[in-house]
């Protein structure tokens, strides 16, 4: 979130403490996931239901 210090070395009972001001800069977004392809979840599903 663009904070000092590690969200690992929190408490989660300190969670409702945490605010964020209005303007607050967030640090790099990154994606969780990987994005899948229609080609291929289409390459998988005929790889299995060949099977």
């Amino acid at each position: 979130l663009g904070m000092n210090g590690k969200v690992s070395d929190k408490h989660w009972n300190s969670i409702s403490g945490l605010e964020l001001k209005s303007g607050h800069v967030l640090g790099e977004i990154i994606p969780i996931f990987a994005r899948i392809e229609d080609a291929d979840i289409k390459k998988r599903k005929e790889k299995f239901e060949t099977k």
